[in-house]
């Protein structure tokens, strides 16, 4: 969990999306930024188990999933 949150911020500092809003605990995570669009990107991050952790990324209000997978691919990278 603490690995997979610490990859999503580097992944949003080297995207250079302003972090907006976090809250963090043991078991899970949220995150909110905006793009340069102005778009609202969330990503909350939960724990699985000891080995897993569950990422979903939401961009604007519909979705956009080419930006959700570049996204993610930047998550992977860092972990």
């Amino acid at each position: 969990m603490d690995h997979a949150w610490g990859a999503t911020l580097a992944a949003m500092k080297e995207l250079e999306f302003p972090v907006l809003s976090q809250a963090k605990d043991s078991l899970q995570g949220q995150l909110t930024a905006h793009n340069a669009s102005g778009k609202k990107v969330t990503i909350k991050v939960k724990k699985v188990s000891d080995q897993a952790t569950e990422i979903h990324i939401r961009v604007g209000t519909f979705g956009d999933e080419a930006l959700s997978h570049v996204i993610l691919g930047k998550i992977q990278k860092q972990i």
